[in-house]
């Protein structure tokens, strides 16, 4: 079994706190990893003739692509190795999408979605990651989803 860690990342509600973020740093945690050896797989949920969520006239499956496009700009500015499961608005299926993570022996896949709910109460990040079965992965694995 290939050794990834898989998130679902809910951000739409956290780009309204930008702003408080920069008057109060967050302390980065420290995660020590080579860099130029990492390689991550960015997923832009949805796409295709699944549009996920609609606000408006905002579309879930735009917003998550060009979310994706720009997450993946900065981790490769910082020397990661990135792979996108799209890089248009096509439907890829969950099996493509595991395959296509399995396949590249990614250290980590970030699933980038932007969700909508009826209540003012829903905000902030979903974070989910794989319970390994071995234990030293599966600390590892809740440390970087605690770090993000």
């Amino acid at each position: 079994m290939v050794r990834l860690f898989f998130f679902l990342l809910v951000l739409f509600p956290q780009l309204s706190h930008a702003a408080r973020l920069k008057k109060h740093p967050v302390t980065k945690p420290s995660l020590k990893v080579e860099v130029a050896k990492t390689k991550i797989i960015v997923d832009p949920g949805h796409g295709g003739d699944d549009f996920g969520t609609k606000v408006g006239t905002v579309i879930e499956k735009i917003v998550n692509l060009k979310t994706s496009e720009y997450v993946a700009a900065l981790l490769k500015k910082n020397g990661y190795d990135v792979q996108m499961t799209r890089k248009k608005d096509v439907y890829v299926s969950l099996a493509d999408r595991v395959e296509i993570a399995n396949r590249s022996k990614a250290s980590l896949m970030v699933s980038i979605h932007f969700n909508a709910a009826q209540s003012k109460d829903a905000e902030g990040l979903e974070i989910f990651y794989y319970k390994d079965p071995v234990q030293q992965r599966k600390t590892s694995s809740k440390n970087l989803a605690d770090a993000v």
